[in-house]
C-alpha cells in the first residue's frame, strides 16, 4: 500500500489545506504569520455572534483559538477557497475542474499556458503578483481606514449543512486567498537555498491538458510532494519557514495605515517584489541552477502527502460513481448464498427417490399427511429488533430499536425509532444529529430458512443540534428504502438481518429550501420472535 500511495500523483495543486488526509499547511501559516502581525489599526474583532459560532462549528476544518473569531474565520475560508472554490475537500469530481481551470493558475502562482520558455517564469510571477494585489485592493476596500466587519457574501461547503452562502468578513477572506497564492508561491517554485529567490516557475495546466507537454517548453511540471509541510527535511522546514515570513510581511504591509489606501497598496507590491524576485540564469539547460527540489521525496516521511488524498478522493469518486454496481455487487453475492442453500435439495431429493424404488411394494405405507414447513416467521406473530447502521458518503451510525407485526404471508409492518448522530469525516468528529422515527413496510421472499427482504420508510426527523440555518429541535420529514436484504436464521427464534443497500433520508427542514441529510447505510441487527 505504501508504495502505491508513493506512486501516486498528486490531486492537486499548493500546499496541503486541512482534510482528513492533508495536513493544514496554509491554515497554519497563516495562523503563525497572523500572529506576528494583527489586524490593520491595531483593531479586534467582535465578540462572536451565534450565526458565527455555528458556522464555525460547522466548518470542515478546525479554527485555531487565536483566530476563533467572525474576522479569523474569514481569513482561514479564504485561505482555503484558492483550492476549494466553494466546495468540500472531498467533492473530487467539481475540484479536478477546479485545480484544471486555465483562468485559475494565477491564483496559485503557477506557469498559464501562455507562459512559455525562460520568460514564462518572469510573466508567471507578474501574474501571480497582479493576482495578489487585486485581492488585497479588494480586501481594504476604498476608505483610508480598512472596515474590517464590511461584509462580502460567499459560497462555503459546511460538513453537515453542505454548501450555503454566508456574510462575512471581505478584508478577512480576500486577504486570506492573496495569503494563499503568495504561500503557493513557495512550493511552486524552485528556490536558491541561499537567499530564497525564485529560479523556476513549475507547470500543472500544460500537463494536465495538453497532449505534447513539453518540459523545456512548458517548465517543470508540479511537485506533489513539496505541498506537504509536514515532513522533516531541512528543505521543507525551510520553505515553510519562508513562507510564514512573507505572509507575515504582507500582512504588516496592509496592517500599517501610512498613506491610506494608496500606502498599502505601495508596501504591498514592494514585499512581493522582494519574496517573489526571479533569479536571472536559471534555464532548462542548467537545470534551473541544479534545482534540489527535482529530487526531493515523499515517502521518507511519516506525514500524509497529496498523493494520499488523490488515492482516497479517488476511492471517494468512485464510490460515488459506482454504488449502484457495487450494491449490486453485494445483492448477487447474497442471492448466490442463497442459491447455493437451495441448490443443496436437488442432490438429495433424487437419493431418497431411489431408496423409495427399492422398497417392496407389497407393504404400501400409508401416505403421510403433508406437514407444512416451519415459518421462518409465523403469521400473526410479533417481533422486537435491535439495529446498528453505519454510512459512508455523509457520516453518520444509526442505533435503531423497532417492533414489527408479521400478519401476512408476504407483508409486514413495523414501527422504528433510532438515534442518528453524523459524523463529519472532515474533523473526525460527531454531532448528536437527528432522532428518527418512522413506520417501516416491509415485503418477504420465503425459502427454506432463509428470507430475501425490500423495505420502505415513512415517519418523522429531529434535529438534535444546531446548524447554520436550523434550529435545534426544528421537525421535518423521514424517508427511506432498503433495496434488498436478508434474514438469516441464526438459533431459535433469533435470526439475524443484513441490509448492505438501505437508504435513509432526514429531512429536519422540509419547508422552504428542505435541508435533508441522505445517508447511504450498510445495516446489521438482531429479530427476536416474540
Amino acid at each position: 500500500m505504501t508504495g502505491l500511495l508513493c506512486a501516486t500523483p498528486s490531486a492537486g495543486h499548493a500546499f496541503q489545506i486541512s482534510s482528513l488526509v492533508t495536513h493544514g499547511c496554509h491554515e497554519k501559516i497563516t495562523v503563525d504569520a497572523f500572529v506576528l502581525s494583527g489586524w490593520p489599526g491595531g483593531q479586534t474583532p467582535p465578540v462572536l455572534s451565534e450565526k458565527d459560532r455555528r458556522i464555525i462549528e460547522d466548518l470542515p476544518f478546525d479554527v485555531d483559538d487565536v483566530v476563533r473569531d467572525a474576522w479569523g474565520m474569514a481569513l482561514l475560508i479564504g485561505v482555503r477557497d484558492n483550492d476549494l472554490r466553494g466546495h468540500g475537500p472531498t467533492d473530487v469530481a467539481e475540484l479536478v475542474d477546479v485545480h484544471n481551470d486555465p483562468k485559475g493558475q494565477s491564483d496559485h502562482c503557477l506557469r498559464r499556458g501562455e507562459d512559455d520558455g525562460p520568460a514564462g517564469d518572469q510573466t508567471a510571477l507578474d501574474a501571480c503578483k497582479t493576482f495578489i494585489l487585486e485581492q488585497i485592493e479588494i480586501a481594504i476596500g476604498s476608505e483610508d481606514r480598512v472596515e474590517i466587519a464590511s461584509p462580502v457574501r460567499v459560497q462555503v461547503s459546511l460538513s453537515f449543512r453542505g454548501q450555503v452562502y454566508v456574510d462575512i468578513s471581505r478584508f478577512g477572506y480576500h486577504i486570506g486567498r492573496a495569503l494563499h497564492a503568495l504561500q503557493d508561491g513557495y512550493t511552486h517554485t524552485f528556490r536558491s537555498p541561499a537567499d530564497g529567490r525564485v529560479r523556476h516557475v513549475l507547470n500543472w495546466i500544460d500537463k494536465a491538458r495538453r497532449s505534447d507537454y513539453d518540459r523545456e517548453r512548458d517548465g517543470y511540471n508540479h511537485i506533489g510532494v513539496l505541498d506537504d509541510c509536514s515532513r522533516s527535511q531541512e528543505a521543507s522546514v525551510l520553505r515553510t519557514t519562508r513562507a510564514t515570513a512573507a505572509s507575515a510581511a504582507l500582512l504588516d504591509a496592509v496592517r500599517d495605515d501610512t498613506g491610506g489606501v494608496d500606502g498599502r497598496l505601495e508596501r504591498a507590491e514592494a514585499v512581493l517584489d522582494i519574496y517573489l524576485e526571479l533569479e536571472p540564469g536559471c534555464t532548462y539547460d542548467n537545470g534551473w541552477c541544479d534545482a534540489q527540489e527535482r529530487f526531493e521525496t515523499s515517502c521518507s516521511s511519516g506525514g500524509g502527502s497529496a498523493g494520499t488524498l488523490l488515492f482516497v478522493g479517488l476511492a471517494l469518486l468512485l464510490m460515488r460513481g459506482r454504488r449502484r454496481a457495487a450494491l449490486v455487487a453485494v445483492f448477487v453475492a447474497i442471492l448466490c448464498v442463497s442459491s447455493v442453500s437451495r441448490a443443496e435439495s436437488p442432490d438429495v431429493e433424487p437419493t431418497r427417490k431411489a431408496q423409495a424404488s427399492t422398497r417392496s411394494p407389497e407393504k404400501p405405507k400409508p401416505k403421510p399427511k403433508a406437514k407444512s414447513q416451519p415459518s421462518v416467521r409465523p403469521l400473526k406473530q410479533w417481533a422486537v429488533y435491535g439495529g446498528l447502521a453505519a454510512a459512508l458518503e455523509h457520516g453518520a451510525l444509526a442505533e435503531t430499536l423497532a417492533v414489527r407485526w408479521y400478519r401476512w404471508e408476504s407483508f409486514a409492518l413495523g414501527l422504528d425509532i433510532e438515534h442518528n448522530p453524523w459524523f463529519s469525516f472532515d474533523t473526525a468528529r460527531f454531532v448528536h444529529g437527528s432522532f428518527n422515527a418512522y413506520a417501516t413496510a416491509i415485503y418477504r421472499h420465503q425459502s427454506r430458512g432463509w428470507e430475501l427482504r425490500s423495505s420502505v420508510y415513512l415517519g418523522t426527523s429531529v434535529l438534535l443540534f444546531n446548524m447554520v440555518g436550523l434550529d435545534k429541535g426544528t421537525v421535518g420529514a423521514f424517508v427511506g428504502i432498503s433495496l434488498l436484504g436478508v434474514a438469516i436464521p441464526i438459533k431459535r427464534g433469533y435470526r439475524l438481518i443484513i441490509e448492505p443497500g438501505h437508504i435513509a433520508i432526514p429531512i429536519p427542514q422540509v419547508t422552504g429550501l428542505p435541508f435533508y441529510y441522505g445517508q447511504y447505510r450498510v445495516t446489521v441487527g438482531i429479530e427476536r420472535i416474540l
